[in-house]
């Protein structure tokens, strides 16, 4: 089996030991009271100040765009830092570990989340890794997809299914500790384990961010016009349609879930499709 990047297994063996004496383990430890399945969960997510709601990220759908929203809601004005991702003003992250465990569980806690069509996520995550190179965890896999024949010298439709192949390998290593930005969206979620009241999807983004707004009681009225998305690659890519077949065959757990979600938009993939 091809060697690939995955992320370590969560340990809090350290944390339990000095959660008593150090805050910060004291709430790194309460991610250890979580099923194991939801710890990433928690890791990537954000707690309203208010705690109506919690939004659960997910890599390469517009994740970055609605946390920039979420802070103008709550500070009255734009994000101007670097990283929307680790601002400290917002609940996320180690600090804010016991609320957001709490907020999963809490029935009058709204899960929200945003789900993007998988072949266009997977041609994002494609363009942002590995033609852009701009992700900052590019160098976590560089080596093993280039172990894998990926060059600078391939056309991008040869890099796409080297791409593809990494994938495949991920997949079949361990799809739980896939990184992020291409595992499917089933597992970055977990809908099995977390009773979602509001899914967003990135071919609507602003009319559903609008939704949300005024859902919470944030915005009132039309919805305004669309901003720029943020964290867009630079680079575009098509793939071909066996590419297309192929990347549907991957994220077919997806498919199934969206399907249920968006009957008039999605379908599973089929048997016939699988076996191409």
């Amino acid at each position: 089996m091809a060697q690939v990047f995955l992320h370590k297994r969560y340990s809090f063996t350290k944390a339990t030991l000095l959660a008593p004496f150090m805050k910060r383990y004291s709430h790194l430890k309460t991610l250890a009271e979580l099923p194991p399945e939801l710890v990433p969960m928690a890791v990537h997510s954000l707690l309203f100040a208010d705690g109506k709601a919690l939004f659960v990220k997910n890599s390469k759908a517009a994740s970055t765009s609605l946390c920039h929203k979420i802070y103008a809601w709550e500070h009255g004005t734009a994000y101007t830092g670097r990283t929307v991702h680790r601002d400290q003003t917002l609940s996320q992250g180690l600090w804010a570990y016991p609320d957001i465990a709490t907020a999963l569980f809490d029935p009058e806690c709204l899960k929200v989340t945003i789900l993007r069509d998988p072949v266009k996520r997977c041609v994002s995550g494609f363009t942002d890794f590995v033609l852009d190179q701009k992700n900052s965890s590019f160098l976590k896999h560089e080596a093993h997809w280039d172990a894998m024949g990926m060059s600078d010298a391939a056309d991008d439709s040869a890099k796409f299914d080297i791409y593809l192949d990494y994938i495949e390998a991920c997949e079949k290593a361990d799809v739980s500790r896939m990184d992020e930005h291409f595992r499917p969206q089933f597992y970055n979620l977990r809908p099995d384990m977390i009773d979602y009241g509001f899914i967003a999807r990135v071919e609507n983004l602003n009319e559903d961010i609008h939704a949300l707004g005024v859902k919470l009681g944030l915005e009132a009225g039309e919805a305004p016009a669309a901003e720029a998305r943020k964290n867009r690659s630079q680079s575009r890519f098509e793939p071909s349609e066996a590419q297309v077949a192929r990347t549907k065959m991957l994220y077919a757990k997806d498919y199934a879930w969206m399907a249920q979600l968006f009957p008039d938009i999605y379908r599973p993939v089929t048997s016939e499709e699988a076996s191409v």
